[in-house]
C-alpha cells in the first residue's frame, strides 16, 4: 500500500492529532487496497525514470510476532533441524528500506539503503534518531497531557547529540554589534577621518570625504524620493567611488540597495527592476541610457549638484534597526528564474565581525576587490573592509597583475577573487612581500 503522509510538524501540531492523521490514512489505504499500483501509477501519471520507482522510494515493513508461533513450529519438526540461509546477495526495489521486527522480547530495526544515496555514517545517524523517537514515545504515558504534547517539543536527538550540536560544534558564542552595517563606519569617521576609505583609479576618497559625500546624497534622497525603511533603490554604476558613496547612502537615508551590474544581459536587469518593484535608480551618465530603459526615475550620481547640503550634514539621519533589510541580491539563476535574496542587516554584520576575525582585517590592510558588484561577496568585502578602517582598492581592469603591480596594487595585503579569476595571477606580479594571501577561502 502507499501511504501518502503528511509530516509537516506545523499541520498537526500535537502527537494525538499526528497519530489520528497517521490512522485515518491507514484505514483509507486499507480500503482500497485491491487497487492495482499499475492502475494507480497509469492514473497518477508521475514523472518516471528508470533510476527509481514511481510515486515512492521508501518502503516501511513492520514484521510482528509476539506468540513466539515461528519457534514452536519449527521445533515441532522431528529430526529437523532450521538454519538462517545468509547470502550477500541483496536485491533492493527501492531506494531505503527499512524492516522493523518486534516480538516479545524486543525489537530490530533492518536497514536496505542504495549505496549511491546514503552512507554508513548517514544510515547510522537515522537510526539513532528513530530509536530514539520510538524510545522516546515507548515512555509516554497513555494520559491526555502526553499525547497533546507539542511535536515540536519531541527531538530526534537525545541530550548528548543535542548538547553536541548546540555547543560542540557551533563552538562560542561571539556577541555582535546590534547596528546598521554602515553604522559601523562612523567610528572610522571619528577616529581615522583622514585615513584612506576607497581607491579606484586615481580617485582617493578619505573616510571624512566618503562620509560627507554619502550623508548629502542621503539627505536628497529623502528629500526629494521620500525614501522609507525597506524602499528598494536600484545602483547601475560598475566598480566605482561613486558606487560606494550610492551604497552608503542608500543605508543612511534607512533604505536598501539593489545591485544592477551594467555588465549584465539587459533581460536579466528588466526583470530584477520589475521583480523588485524599484521606483529609482541610481546611475551615471555612461549608463544613463541604460538606465532609462527601465521606466524609472533614475538619477545619475554624476550629475548632481549637492553642495548646497554641506551645511545640513548634522541634519538626524533615520535610525535603521538590525531587522531592516540592507540589500537584495539576486542568484545566478542557472537553475531556473534568478532570486532575489533579502539581506537584513543583522547577517551582514555578524558575517563581516566573523570573516574580520578569520581573516584578520584591520585598519592597516589593504583589499583589492576585483568581483563583479552583482556578486554577493562584493558587497561583503566592501563592508568588511570600509567598517575595519582599511583601505579598499577597487580593481578598474581585468587586468589584475598588472594592477597589483602598479604602486596603490604593492600595498595590497588582502584580495579577492573568484577560483577561476586567481588561476590566472602570476605568482610574479604578486611576490613582492607586503602581499598575504589568505589562506582561508572566501
Amino acid at each position: 500500500m502507499v501511504l501518502r503522509v503528511d509530516t509537516d510538524k506545523s499541520s498537526h501540531g500535537t502527537l494525538s492529532n499526528y497519530l489520528h492523521h497517521v490512522k485515518d490514512v491507514h484505514f483509507q489505504a486499507q480500503s482500497n487496497q485491491d487497487v492495482p499500483f499499475e492502475q494507480l501509477v497509469e492514473r497518477l501519471q508521475p514523472l518516471r525514470s528508470s533510476a527509481y520507482t514511481p510515486l515512492f522510494q521508501i518502503v516501511l515493513t513492520t514484521d510482528a510476532d509476539f506468540s513466539g508461533m515461528q519457534e514452536l513450529t519449527v521445533g515441532n519438526i522431528p529430526g529437523v533441524d532450521f538454519q538462517h540461509l545468509e547470502t550477500e546477495d541483496i536485491r533492493l526495489k527501492f531506494d531505503l528500506e527499512v524492516n522493523i521486527g518486534l516480538a516479545k522480547d524486543g525489537g530490530q530495526i533492518r536497514w536496505l539503503y542504495d549505496l549511491g544515496l546514503f552512507g554508513e555514517d548517514s544510515i547510522a545517524l537515522l537510526d539513532k534518531h528513530l530509536c530514539h523517537y520510538l524510545h522516546t514515545w515507548a515512555e509516554l504515558e497513555n494520559t491526555s497531557t502526553e499525547l497533546d504534547a507539542d511535536l515540536h517539543s519531541l527531538s530526534m536527538m537525545d541530550a548528548a547529540q543535542q548538547q553536541e550540536v548546540l555547543t560542540v560544534l557551533n563552538g562560542e558564542t561571539t556577541p555582535y554589534p546590534q547596528t546598521g552595517i554602515h553604522q559601523l563606519l562612523d567610528i572610522q569617521v571619528k577616529t581615522r577621518p583622514d585615513a584612506c576609505a576607497v581607491v579606484c583609479g586615481d580617485e582617493v576618497l578619505s573616510y571624512a570625504q566618503l562620509d560627507q559625500r554619502a550623508k548629502q546624497l542621503a539627505l536628497y534622497l529623502l528629500e526629494h524620493h521620500q525614501l522609507r525603511a525597506d524602499t528598494l533603490v536600484g545602483i547601475c554604476l560598475d566598480r566605482s567611488c561613486d558606487m560606494v558613496v550610492a551604497m552608503l547612502a542608500i543605508l543612511k537615508a534607512g533604505a536598501a540597495y539593489v545591485p544592477l551590474d551594467p555588465g549584465y544581459p539587459r533581460q536579466r536587469l528588466a526583470y530584477m527592476v520589475e521583480d523588485t518593484e524599484l521606483e529609482l535608480i541610481i546611475s551615471n551618465k555612461a549608463y544613463k541610457q541604460l538606465a532609462q530603459t527601465f521606466s524609472v526615475e533614475v538619477v545619475l550620481a554624476d550629475d548632481m549638484q549637492l553642495s548646497h547640503y554641506r551645511v545640513a550634514q548634522e541634519m538626524p539621519l533615520p535610525r535603521v534597526t538590525p531587522d531592516a533589510l540592507a540589500y537584495v541580491i539576486y542568484t545566478s539563476g542557472s537553475t531556473g528564474t534568478p532570486k532575489g535574496v533579502m539581506i537584513e542587516h543583522r547577517g551582514l554584520v555578524n558575517t563581516v565581525v566573523d570573516s574580520v576575525g578569520q581573516l584578520e582585517v584591520n585598519a592597516e590592510s589593504y583589499f583589492y576587490q576585483s568581483t563583479a558588484f552583482g556578486f554577493d561577496a562584493a558587497s561583503w568585502v566592501i563592508w568588511m573592509s570600509l567598517s575595519q578602517g582599511a583601505t579598499l582598492m577597487l580593481s578598474t581592469t581585468i587586468d589584475y597583475n598588472s594592477e597589483l603591480n602598479s604602486a596603490s596594487g604593492k600595498q595590497v595585503t588582502h584580495l579577492m577573487m573568484t577560483p577561476s579569476a586567481l588561476q590566472l595571477l602570476n605568482p610574479q606580479a604578486v611576490s613582492y612581500t607586503h602581499l598575504t594571501l589568505p589562506t582561508k577561502r572566501i
